[in-house]
């Protein structure tokens, strides 16, 4: 199908996208009415992109040609075609177009003739292949230069080593073979000035590599950015919830794309392993603000809730004694007869307070005894304070009959009696009660506390075999907890809060994956740096070149590898990352991106003696 089809497709897609048509329409059209499978259609979408709309027809010369030219055939024509693509933008743009047509047209070949196509490769690879021991040949004629016997000795040896250290397959071999021998015969031997054009085109681009990281680093995390302005608005406004524990960019972007990509960024960019520290560093924070509201400190960890037990018991346990000591009998009827008017209110005549008042009266009376027969009873106030101590639990719903929490405003009346009675048998028994009372709400905040904070840990803990919280649990636990978390401290539960906040923050993102497969999602973010040095604006023949020339890998790797690392800072670094978004210009990208393809072409036409050059490519 021709391009101007190919476009015509692409925007019918674009009105019946526009137009609301689900997937499974737009499939069923590109099928039935087009021809294409989904698939197919990209890959032709793609072509199109790449080529321009150009064509090449490719026979078993064109691929004999490849052979000849030790793979280069495609590039040098395409050099021929645009001879000024050093300079010229336009004539970049339309080298790799050419190239790209090129390309396409030798594998269309290759795959509908694949033995035919391998065995015209290799008889015009032949006679340079032959020539691998020109160096020994004498020198006379043609090679008596001794420039042109050393660039055929790299091309030969070039050949030879690439053919040697080729992955598997023949075609792979002979592939990095006429890759290894093209670039060994290099056109310095022959091209007066080469050095110069390099060493001054390396010159020029310098000032441009250290400016361009930032913008490429910002490009890229625009480029990952679902709604890269609203993003940056976020991140200028993060903040750092709990002291230590710093926030991520993918955290607190609050966007789909950015959240995705932080987890890419770390399995595929950060190869030390600092964002998982930061992990581990916001675990830390919680946990040790969770031990210092939970009664204990940063390093021994939460409290021991049964030695504040004991610290409490020694202080209130002599008071509690000295109180019952010198104590009076009660008189029985004076708490019966407090609880049959309670019991014979119109407001508790419901079935659960009837039974729960009546069992209390029960008690009282089993604990009464007769101090002369046929006398009124009497009840020791121990005892009542024994029977006393039962009500709290029952109003907590804890006791032997869950139910009589229902009773809770009763059982509270029923207890202010018990104690004002004891009060006057044991004078000094409400004081104890009172310091009583005191010293156990911090115990039980503690005790809630560490209940929340053990369940509420995932069941493998971090490097320092400390415990992990998770977001999930911790929320269950908090909304079933709620009456009692009410009660703690205004102080407890702002930071308690807190601590659920940034679990939240860092959490949030985990719900968000980014389309395909863990494996295929990390290959595609991570290659995306490669290629913006590489086919997405350099075009295949300069990728070709960078990575595979030793003279040009400081080009290559260093300023990816610094880019990585900006990226990393930038995740690492909210504020940071807003600003490389904001300021990252996509035209500095591209001009370097096209000033490192024009330096790789410049040292293509004359970097190094062809020998060397060959050899060192070929042996790698």
């Amino acid at each position: 199908m021709a391009a101007t089809n190919i476009e015509r497709v692409s925007d019918n897609i674009s009105r019946m996208v526009d137009a609301g048509l689900s997937d499974a329409e737009i499939d069923d059209y590109l099928m039935a009415e087009e021809g294409y499978t989904p698939e197919r259609f990209q890959k032709a979408l793609e072509r199109t992109t790449k080529t321009g709309g150009r064509s090449v027809d490719v026979g078993a010369g064109r691929l004999a040609l490849q052979g000849l030219t030790m793979g280069g055939g495609e590039e040098l024509e395409a050099f021929a075609k645009n001879p000024t693509m050093l300079w010229d933008d336009a004539a970049s743009e339309s080298y790799d177009k050419d190239v790209s047509a090129l390309r396409y047209g030798i594998d269309d070949y290759r795959n509908k003739h694949g033995v035919k196509a391998v065995g015209a490769e290799i008889a015009g690879a032949l006679p340079l292949a032959l020539l691998s021991r020109g160096a020994n040949l004498p020198a006379t004629g043609l090679l008596g230069n001794p420039l042109t016997r050393s660039a055929v000795a790299g091309a030969g040896s070039g050949a030879m080593y690439g053919f040697g250290t080729g992955e598997d397959t023949l075609g792979n071999r002979l592939s990095n073979a006429a890759e290894s021998a093209l670039w060994g015969t290099a056109f310095s031997p022959v091209i007066p000035g080469a050095q110069a054009l390099w060493q001054g085109a390396k010159r020029a681009l310098s000032p441009v590599l250290n400016s361009a990281q930032k913008d490429i680093a910002g490009d890229v995390l625009n480029r990952m950015a679902h709604d890269p302005a609203k993003a940056i608005n976020n991140l200028r406004n993060a903040k750092e919830i709990i002291p230590g524990s710093a926030p991520m960019t993918h955290q607190v972007a609050r966007d789909s794309g950015l959240a995705g990509f932080g987890s890419v960024a770390q399995n595929t960019l950060d190869t030390t392993g600092r964002m998982g520290a930061q992990h581990l560093n916001q675990n830390t924070a919680r946990r040790e603000l969770f031990n210092r509201i939970a009664g204990g400190d940063d390093v021994t960890g939460p409290a021991n809730v049964a030695n504040n037990e004991a610290i409490r018991n020694r202080i209130t346990g002599p008071m509690r004694e000295s109180a019952f000591e010198g104590a009076e009998m009660v008189d029985t009827n004076r708490v019966v007869g407090a609880i049959d008017v309670m019991l014979k209110s119109p407001d508790n005549q419901g079935k659960v307070v009837q039974k729960a008042l009546n069992s209390y009266r029960s008690s009282v009376l089993r604990s009464s005894t007769k101090l002369d027969e046929g006398a009124e009873a009497f009840i020791h106030p121990r005892a009542l304070y024994a029977i006393r101590k039962d009500i709290g639990p029952d109003i907590a719903g804890l006791g032997a009959k869950p139910e009589r929490k229902f009773a809770k405003s009763q059982l509270v009346d029923l207890q202010r009696v018990f104690d004002d009675t004891i009060e006057v048998a044991a004078p000094g028994y409400q004081a104890y009660m009172s310091k009583f009372k005191g010293m156990s709400k911090p115990i039980s905040d503690m005790e809630l506390l560490q209940d929340i904070q053990k369940k509420g840990a995932v069941a493998t803990p971090d490097l320092d075999q400390l415990p992990i919280l998770s977001q999930a649990k911790m929320g269950t636990l908090l909304r079933g907890k709620a009456a009692d978390i009410a009660k703690l401290s205004p102080n407890r539960r702002a930071k308690l809060q807190a601590i659920m906040a940034d679990l939240n923050q860092s959490a949030s993102v985990r719900s968000v994956t980014p389309p395909g497969s863990s494996t295929a999602k990390n290959l595609t973010v991570a290659n995306l740096i490669g290629d913006m040095f590489g086919n997405g604006l350099m075009g295949d023949a300069a990728t070709n070149l960078v990575k595979n020339s030793r003279a040009l890998n400081f080009l290559y790797k260093i300023p990816e590898d610094r880019v990585q690392e900006l990226i990393v800072d930038a995740m690492l670094d909210p504020k940071l990352a807003a600003d490389l978004m904001t300021n990252a210009s996509a035209s500095s990208v591209e001009r370097f991106a096209k000033g490192l393809k024009r330096l790789q072409m410049a040292q293509a036409l004359g970097v190094t003696t062809g020998a060397v050059t060959g050899m060192e490519v070929g042996g790698k």
